[in-house]
């Protein structure tokens, strides 16, 4: 009999019924098959199905189609809800007219659903130049897709790291300061990659300024002095915070008296 792996040998279309949402799964097999074995519903079984409750209302054999191929095809409901991605249907205890039963490994896997993005928020500024990034898991991956870039078409890569184990990634290097950056996420199993996650971005944090005036620990100064630093990198202002040093607060006390005397 032919196995149940790929989308070859499989097709799901959704058919109107009573139910919510309901579809006709159409196996193709390679040789004729025992119809009691071949229309028991206990032989196709769902795994990793998510949120949904996947109901299998009936089979039908429907025999030859054409030349080495056979049809069975698998009625079911999900209710209100939908056909998940990343769930994985296995076909077992199927016989042929001779009692050969198919191989209890025979899957059909389908590709992961779409992650859900974490952290660092949408938008998000000031993150450091060594950034985490991570996201919520994908029904049916086995590992993910990362893809970092500096603009958001992703016509390149500044990261495209593939088969991380784990729902998130540090890196070393590679950032710059005050530089925005796109990222997305697509989870992986065997049948592929799923949908990549909407695109995040972020901003990472400016270099700090460089003070140019006055010189550290400069006297002498004017009661009204002025500062000055060089540029920095990825920022849209600049804030001051400075304290007059103990010398300072004196010589303006000075300066005070001698007006008044």
């Amino acid at each position: 009999m032919l196995p149940v792996l790929n989308t070859a040998n499989v097709t799901i279309t959704p058919y109107l019924s009573s139910a919510n949402n309901s579809y006709a799964i159409l196996f193709r097999f390679s040789e004729p098959l025992n119809q009691a074995s071949a229309q028991l519903v206990d032989n196709y079984s769902f795994v990793n199905t998510d949120i949904v409750t996947i109901t299998k209302d009936r089979a039908d054999y429907l025999g030859y189609s054409s030349p080495g191929v056979y049809l069975v095809q698998l009625k079911v409901s999900t209710g209100p809800l939908t056909l998940p991605a990343g769930y994985t249907l296995a076909v077992s205890n199927v016989s042929d007219l001779a009692g050969n039963k198919i191989d209890p490994a025979t899957k059909f896997i389908t590709a992961p659903a779409q992650p859900i993005m974490a952290l660092p928020a949408n938008g998000q500024a000031g993150v450091s130049t060594n950034p985490t990034v991570s996201w919520n898991s994908a029904n049916g991956a086995l590992s993910y897709h990362l893809q970092i870039s500096i603009n958001p078409s992703f016509s390149s890569f500044v990261k495209d790291t593939q088969n991380i184990a784990t729902t998130s990634a540090s890196f070393g290097t590679g950032f710059l300061s005050g530089t925005s950056y796109y990222w997305r996420v697509a989870g992986r199993n065997s049948a592929g990659d799923g949908a990549f996650s909407n695109v995040f971005s972020f901003t990472t944090l400016g270099t700090a300024p460089t003070l140019s005036l006055p010189l550290n620990g400069a006297t002498n100064m004017s009661t009204t002095p002025a500062f000055s630093w060089t540029p920095t990198t990825g920022q849209h202002h600049t804030r001051s915070n400075w304290r007059p040093t103990r010398l300072l607060r004196q010589n303006c006390r000075h300066k005070r008296q001698r007006r008044i005397i």
